[in-house]
This record gives C-alpha cells, structure tokens and sequence, in this order.
C-alpha cells in the first residue's frame, strides 16, 4: 500500500518510491538530507511503499539452496581435512 513520502522511514530502511513524473523506484534508501534518495538529490517523490515480500516459490529455492550448501559444507569437510594434512605419496 502506498503511504505519503512524508511518512517515509528515513533509518536506512529499503523501500520503493513512486515519482510524480508516474514512474517506481524499487529498492531505495534514505541517504542524506533533505530530499535526498539514494543519489537523487531534490527528486519529487510522492509515495513510498515497503518492498514487497519474494515470491513463495523463490522463498523455497532460496531455503533449498541453503540447505545444499550446509549439506556440500558438512560432507565435504573431511576430505579436505584428510587432503590438507596427508600426500597421496605418504604411507604413513
């Protein structure tokens, strides 16, 4: 839902901005004073809006993916420890 940019969080929060030209800005930050947005200095802002949450899906994928990765860490620890410490060419 779109609030007044008057209302805007001005603590670093990421948001999305709508401009009264009719064009959205996602992604944008409070980075100064006055009217300065994330490098646009003066910009007539009209709107702000929290940015929306990722898809369900992507929420999934990226879970998953965490999850790979944990797995590949935990799996593949030993070997690198046992490839650090002894050479193919030692028979001790």
């Amino acid at each position: 839902m779109w609030k007044p940019i008057k209302t805007a969080p001005h603590d670093g929060t990421i948001v999305d901005l709508w401009h009264k030209d009719g064009f959205r800005l996602t992604d944008q930050w409070w980075a100064g004073e006055g009217d300065d947005w994330c490098g646009f200095y003066n910009s007539e802002f009209t709107h702000w809006m929290e940015t929306p949450n990722p898809p369900k899906t992507l929420k999934f994928a990226l879970k998953l993916r965490k999850l790979v990765l944990r797995m590949k860490r935990h799996t593949l620890k030993p070997e690198k420890r046992r490839g650090r410490h002894r050479r193919e060419n030692d028979k001790t």
